[in-house]
């Protein structure tokens, strides 16, 4: 049994990325890179205009998983 992130709710924690504007926010999990240890998050309403995806990029490490589905 593996746990996906993919779809997962995660809240931003403290982080220097993006000048830690968005600490505290609730986004959804829907891409991964580098062995799901980057996170790509989509936070609503929002859209990162320096990716192609609008999905902004946090290691696992600056996030507080919400839930996860375990397939």
């Amino acid at each position: 049994m593996s746990i996906s992130v993919i779809g997962a709710k995660v809240k931003i924690l403290d982080s220097c990325r993006y000048d830690n504007i968005y600490r505290g926010m609730s986004g959804v999990v829907e891409n991964t890179s580098n062995g799901e240890t980057s996170l790509g998050i989509r936070l609503p309403k929002l859209h990162n205009p320096r990716g192609s995806s609008g999905l902004y990029w946090y290691a696992d490490d600056e996030v507080e998983f919400i839930d996860r589905e375990e397939k």
